[in-house]
């Protein structure tokens, strides 16, 4: 089946135009999870810092000694953060965990060697990626320090599922906006094929005139680009050929003249 010449313009713009807005959809989603990354570490980093704070204050810091009292208020923490809240003495004991209570508190490992703690310690902050055999998920953890009598670091985490979630939930929204967009690079392209298959009609019709002996001049306005430009050479060529061709006609009148008289 052969295709019209409006069909085959139609696609190719549509080719492009939906390969451009298929690029431009990938590039903006990557980037807004880049930035969707950034805002939840840096939100882990706000909370932590925030409870270090609360933790530091004089009041809270006479009240909340006990070990007990630190797991309550972890917990408490957590449930308005929506995220798991872990406090760890000087020496790398848990002293209090929004995911463990009780003996399973005291049995939880040493946190001291854990990396975002360590990052914590050398420099005051530790944003850590990686598996956490406590709850046994991967885990996206913000440690900093504080200044407490029993708290040295305050750690904050949220699973990395919950952060795909996020995540997730920005590449839906840029595949929205791909749909949405669809729509209207198709109505363009088709515009666009509509509009370039008129003006060679156009052509076609003057051409055709020509070729069927009519080669009075006719003003056609074929535009200023490329293709314009193709069809004032043929116009060109026609109207020196019709030069010719009244030239000879003119030559021929005389020559009868001539000959007859």
């Amino acid at each position: 089946m052969t295709l019209r010449f409006r069909t085959k313009v139609f696609l190719a713009s549509l080719s492009v135009a939906g390969t451009a807005l298929l690029f431009a959809t990938i590039i903006l989603a990557l980037d807004r999870r880049d930035n969707e990354r950034r805002a939840i570490e840096q939100r882990l980093i706000d909370e932590a810092l925030l409870i270090a704070e609360l933790l530091g204050q004089t009041g809270q810091a006479s009240v909340l000694v006990s070990d007990g009292r630190l797991d309550d208020e972890a917990d408490r923490l957590a449930q308005v953060l929506q995220a798991r809240v872990t406090l760890v003495a000087a020496d790398g004991t848990v002293v209090g965990d929004s995911t463990a209570d009780g003996a399973a508190l005291q049995a939880l490992e040493n946190h001291l060697s854990r990396p975002e703690v360590q990052a914590a310690l050398a420099q005051r902050l530790g944003v850590v990626e990686r598996y956490s055999t406590t709850v046994e998920d991967e885990m996206l953890y913000a440690a900093v320090t504080a200044s407490h009598p029993r708290v040295a670091f305050v750690r904050v985490s949220l699973p990395l599922t919950t952060v795909s979630g996020q995540l997730g939930r920005v590449a839906g929204g840029a595949l929205a906006a791909f749909a949405l967009a669809a729509p209207v690079a198709v109505g363009l392209s088709w515009l666009v094929s509509v509009l370039l298959s008129r003006r060679l009609q156009g052509i076609a019709v003057v051409a055709q005139r020509y070729i069927s002996g009519d080669l009075t001049a006719r003003s056609y306005d074929y535009g200023p680009d490329e293709l314009g430009a193709v069809a004032r050479v043929l116009d060109a060529a026609i109207g020196s050929l019709r030069e010719r061709l009244d030239e000879l006609s003119r030559d021929r009148a005389r020559m009868e003249a001539i000959l007859t008289g």
